[in-house]
């Protein structure tokens, strides 16, 4: 297939660059389609890197079917392996495709220093990943702009405490990295469970200066083949000479991966699954991903130890209170489905079933 057709228009990255941070700290930014895309942090030093910027905005010109243009010259490893991110965009969605316009690649120096960056946002992926690695990574990174809002300082100044003493339990370096990618003109529209793995593997080039790997942690099991932003067949294809991108293990599924972190105190204090954010401050423990995590912590018994959550009221009532959940989701409850024992969470978890096929 010819991935690199013609289409009018195109994403323009221009004026790549670093520049002085608000406060303390560092900042790269480019103008892209005329507007500033920029990430900051005043944990680490950030480098004005070509496939950072480019990594975060594959998927949305491939969606849209334009080049991307840069005016600096991109790696030769990422750029060798674009073929094949299309190769499975184009499998898992028939995106029309890109093609990337860039000066020829010019040596860079190297500054690597050996680190590995684990992506760590408190969920239960993050924590099975952090518990299970064999080797401690050297640093632990939480992106700000992505699941959680760069004006929500209320739900950050909540999260920041057990991260950082997490990073301390583990030996970890903490780094937060803001950004404003979610918000950019250019991907605002752009569906972000399609997106989400390029652009943790833009920041993982954005801190290329100081790691050598990025360790995403998995979303679905490796044998489950459904598309998704992150998945053991695209993340590595995000790597360059100067960074190692690679998914965690993905071999357990996700009532395992609760059993794997249920036991630990720390996990049991910080665990943060809520993306709808429908409390002020930490897991609202009513929405969907809330309601599943809780459940699977009542399978292991554990979640009457689990301060991370609101255990006052019956499951059964909690999963009366989930609307009708998306198609993807419903293997996850028919498989929980089949281990639940208790009659009035077996009740309620088919009547959920019920309304979702419906819906």
């Amino acid at each position: 297939m010819n991935f690199f057709r013609r289409h009018a228009g195109a994403v323009r990255i221009r004026g790549l660059r670093s520049v002085p941070a608000r406060g303390d700290g560092s900042r790269v930014e480019a103008e892209v389609d005329g507007r500033p895309l920029w990430f900051a942090s005043r944990d680490a030093t950030l480098t004005a890197s070509p496939e950072a910027f480019a990594s975060a905005l594959l998927i949305p010109a491939a969606t849209r079917g334009v080049p991307i243009e840069l005016d600096e010259p991109v790696d030769p490893t990422w750029l060798a392996n674009v073929p094949r991110v299309l190769e499975i965009l184009d499998d898992w969605w028939g995106l029309p495709g890109t093609r990337i316009e860039a000066p020829t690649e010019a040596p860079r120096p190297s500054t690597r220093n050996r680190a590995t960056a684990q992506c760590f946002s408190g969920g239960v992926d993050s924590w099975f990943t952090l518990l299970g690695a064999e080797a401690r990574p050297g640093v632990l990174l939480f992106v700000r702009g992505f699941d959680m809002r760069l004006d929500d300082h209320a739900r950050f100044d909540a999260f920041l405490p057990g991260f950082l003493e997490t990073a301390a339990a583990f030996g970890s370096r903490p780094v937060v990295v803001r950004t404003n990618l979610r918000r950019h003109p250019t991907l605002r529209a752009a569906d972000w469970e399609r997106i989400h793995g390029g652009a943790l593997a833009a920041v993982g080039h954005a801190l290329a200066g100081e790691i050598e790997a990025l360790r995403i942690p998995p979303s679905y099991p490796a044998h489950d083949p459904r598309p998704w932003g992150t998945s053991s067949r695209l993340d590595p294809l995000w790597s360059s000479r100067g960074l190692v991108v690679r998914t965690a293990d993905s071999a357990v599924r996700r009532i395992g991966r609760v059993r794997a972190v249920a036991d630990h105190p720390l996990a049991r204090r910080h665990l943060r699954v809520c993306w709808e954010n429908r409390a002020r401050t930490g897991n609202c423990s009513r929405c969907e991903k809330c309601v599943r995590t809780m459940l699977c912590l009542d399978l292991c018994d554990r979640l009457g130890d689990c301060e991370a959550f609101d255990r006052t009221r019956p499951l059964a009532h909690l999963l009366d209170g989930v609307p009708c959940t998306q198609s993807h989701q419903i293997l996850a409850w028919r498989e929980r489905l089949a281990e639940v024992t208790h009659p009035e969470q077996r009740a309620a978890i088919e009547r959920l079933i019920a309304r979702s096929d419906v819906g």
